[in-house]
């Protein structure tokens, strides 16, 4: 994904510099410039304003105002693409790693179950580990609760198959704490 990232923004750096040439070449530098800082004041005080909002987001200031100055690039790269400017845009935002990297963590989440099946093709006891050690990452992994009840409902049946195969005692990989004194729990 870090290479992902970088091509990303090189394509996003390339597409901003001629965008701001065609611009520049099609506005009067004077009004490009006192639109571009008017945009750039205009997205830093929205970013301002929503800082508390933006906590997780690094530079949220910066980014407001780069985003708000980018708008004034679209009249050129219109003269450029011509009726392609809308498909061009839309497809650097969808292509953006930020978005990739959402639908690609739902496709995983989407998967859980299948992945820990997966896990259960290996010898049994190994099988059981796997499929537990899989589980828990879903878990971690789940964000609504009909996507953790899921996860649960598996992990029940990886404990009662756990437990039969052990004669009713849970083996260390099944705690979190590996502590065989306290969480060795023998009939």
């Amino acid at each position: 994904m870090r290479t992902y990232r970088l091509v990303w923004r090189v394509m996003v750096t390339v597409v901003a510099l001629v965008a701001v040439v065609a611009t520049a070449l099609t506005m009067p530098p004077g009004l490009f410039l006192a639109v571009a800082v008017a945009m750039g004041l205009f997205g830093g005080l929205i970013a301002v304003s929503f800082q508390e909002d933006l906590a997780d987001v690094r530079h949220p200031i910066v980014k407001g105002v780069v985003l708000a100055v980018a708008v004034t690039l679209l009249p050129g790269l219109s003269r450029l693409l011509g009726p392609a400017t809308a498909t061009a845009a839309v497809v650097l935002v969808l292509a953006a790693p930020w978005v990739v990297q959402k639908v690609l963590d739902r496709l995983r989440r989407r998967s859980g179950p299948t992945r820990i099946a997966r896990a259960g093709l290996a010898e049994p006891d190994e099988a059981l580990r796997r499929q537990w050690t899989e589980s828990t990452r879903q878990l971690a992994l789940a964000t609504t609760v009909a996507e953790r009840m899921v996860v649960v409902r598996v992990r029940e049946q990886i404990l009662d198959d756990v437990a039969a195969r052990h004669g009713g005692w849970l083996p260390p990989y099944v705690w979190p704490v590996t502590d065989a004194k306290s969480r060795d729990l023998r009939p």
